[in-house]
């Protein structure tokens, strides 16, 4: 106790010291900054550096670089003016010096550490805990949840028929840890757009994952669905391959991973993933594994609009693989291989 207090002094002493300074001694007048000195002249120069760093790095071809310098210079070259002007303007208006304030420092050095003292005496405790910054983080994170997951439970109460709502719904439960909820919500969207192979692959991995990574009768049927819609759904055919694993068949696992890894794009999110299953499951099966991992397409740049989530990066174990959720909060970017919207 007695070195938070003796600490507490020490900053405020050094926060007066700092406020008190300049009205204890006398001051020869204002300042005008150089041109070098203002803020704004030092943007148009940080804009100028970030030009040749963006010519440097291929964003901008020769014109389009010549054309923003041209504009960036003009404005430099305004505010120069501006504040020579402003110079100008100082130089001819002299400022009488002012005088020092000892009446306006002694108030300032009573008051301020009465006054702080008073408002940690009524609100502070320095016996209770510290609390990490991350579990503070987390634990605001799981409360915006909690709100969005009861407007969502009242907006599907009235509007049933709402597939975008029950879509959402069933987002929010996975990550909030409630996969049996989040499989029965996918459900009801999957009754309203049965011929959604997304809504099919998102039914079926929530019933993966509250069956604790284990790819069930019920996530085999909605998987089956899924390809049969859409032959390229990537979370569709990852559990496939994962449900073939675990029903020992490693080889016929690593033909329905390596032929999703050749068909997805180098910089999909997993394709690291990929490329490490392939390799485990190979080498179990007594295989080479660079045999049998294939070379993803080239990058496909941003991701077009989807809500499929990449896959998981940790590998599933069997025969009760821990298969992490393929989603985040908020939802991470989209899967590019699949064109329906779940």
């Amino acid at each position: 106790m007695m070195a938070f207090w003796i600490a507490a002094a020490l900053l405020t002493a050094g926060v007066l010291l700092a406020l008190l300074r300049p009205l204890m001694r006398r001051s020869a007048g204002a300042e005008t900054p150089g041109a070098e000195g203002t803020p704004e002249v030092a943007i148009y120069k940080d804009q100028l550096a970030e030009i040749e760093r963006d010519v440097a790095r291929g964003l901008l071809t020769d014109d389009q670089a010549a054309a923003a310098r041209t504009e960036v210079s003009r404005r430099l070259l305004a505010a120069d003016a501006r504040v020579q002007a402003a110079r100008a303007v100082a130089a001819a208006t002299p400022t009488p010096p002012a005088k020092p304030s000892r009446l306006l420092a002694t108030a300032l050095m009573a008051a301020v550490p009465l006054l702080a003292m008073g408002i940690y005496l009524r609100l502070g405790n320095p016996d209770l805990p510290g609390q990490p910054a991350a579990s503070r983080t987390d634990q605001g994170a799981n409360a915006q949840a909690q709100g969005v997951l009861r407007t969502l439970q009242a907006r599907v109460a009235d509007h049933p028929k709402d597939l975008e709502a029950w879509k959402a719904l069933a987002t929010t439960q996975g990550m909030l840890g409630q996969n049996d909820k989040a499989a029965a919500s996918w459900a009801k969207a999957v009754e309203l757009a049965p011929d959604d192979a997304n809504l099919q692959a998102s039914r079926a991995e929530a019933l993966v994952l509250s069956a604790d990574g284990v790819v069930g009768p019920e996530a085999k049927q909605a998987l089956a669905k899924a390809l049969a819609l859409n032959p390229k759904e990537p979370r569709a055919r990852y559990y496939d391959g994962l449900a073939v694993r675990q029903a020992g068949d490693l080889k016929g696992a690593i033909t329905r991973w390596s032929a999703l890894l050749a068909e997805s794009p180098a910089d999909a999110p997993w394709v690291p993933f990929l490329r490490g299953q392939l390799g485990e499951t190979a080498t179990e099966a007594g295989m080479d594994p660079a045999a049998v991992t294939p070379q993803p397409l080239p990058p496909a740049g941003p991701p077009a609009t989807s809500t499929s989530a990449p896959l998981p990066a940790p590998r599933p174990q069997v025969p009760r693989p821990q298969v992490p959720r393929l989603t985040t909060w908020p939802p991470p970017p989209p899967c590019p291989a699949t064109t329906a919207t779940p």
